[in-house]
């Protein structure tokens, strides 16, 4: 039997990281199964106080730095690296917000030197870019990640450049030391944001079966790895109790 975990609704919080439309079935970036999540997620929300659940919508505006559109001759979910642009001439850029040195830059700078060219997803003005319905209305703390046109943002503490986006300072200031995530997707913003509020200090918890992966070959498992190696617990939302 697996250990229960009890929530102290004074000190744990609930991340729901992007339930959004755009990851969900029709969306821009479907996640296969993503839907499925939200029921598990609703069962799970009364074990945490109302302020203390928390949740993340990804926006990105046109022109965006992780879209494949602001490129030429590339295709969606291919891997940018310095490498790869070191060849490049300014017309490979079909974006006005970065020009070629800044993205070589970029890439040599951001988390895991590479930078994935996504299909559209999560553009301003679509109603994929909101929380899904029924996540809406446990009214959650709403925090918008992944508008600087000039860097992607796949966790919720810090953009890829590791620069933090105030909501760790925020949720250690309003007394929580426990970070229990759910969301999509298991291999990128679930996984970045646990293993950034690891670093943060808080205790951290990634709820599995409330998760589902982007279909990338290896990149699921791959993260799983990560995510032991950094302390993260891996758990299920059967194990959570309200204590």
């Amino acid at each position: 039997m697996s250990e229960i975990v009890r929530i102290d609704p004074q000190t744990d919080a609930l991340l729901i990281t992007d339930a959004t439309p755009t990851f969900m079935p029709g969306g821009g970036l479907a996640v296969p199964g993503g839907d499925e999540i939200v029921p598990g997620i609703l069962a799970i929300a009364p074990n945490f106080q109302p302020n203390r659940i928390y949740a993340t919508e990804d926006e990105h505006p046109h022109g965006h730095i992780s879209l494949f559109s602001s490129y030429s001759g590339v295709e969606p979910y291919a891997d940018l690296t310095s490498e790869m642009a070191a060849d490049w001439g300014e017309n490979r850029i079909a974006s006005s917000d970065f020009d070629l040195a800044y993205l070589r830059w970029y890439l040599s700078n951001c988390i895991g030197r590479k930078q994935t060219a996504w299909p559209h997803h999560g553009l301003p003005h679509w109603r994929e870019t909101r929380l899904h319905p029924e996540i809406a209305r446990l009214d959650p703390v709403r925090r918008v990640k992944g508008t600087d046109p000039r860097c992607d943002s796949y966790s919720a503490l810090r953009d890829n450049l590791g620069r933090r986006t105030g909501l760790g300072p925020e949720l250690r200031g309003a007394g929580v030391y426990r970070l229990f995530l759910c969301g999509l997707a298991f291999n990128f913003c679930i996984g970045y944001s646990a293993k950034d509020a690891k670093h943060e200090g808080f205790e951290t918890f990634v709820i599995e079966d409330l998760t589902r992966s982007v279909p990338i070959p290896g990149s699921a498992e791959a993260m799983r790895r990560e995510l032991e190696d950094s302390d993260v617990s891996i758990i299920s939302s059967d194990q959570l109790v309200r204590g």
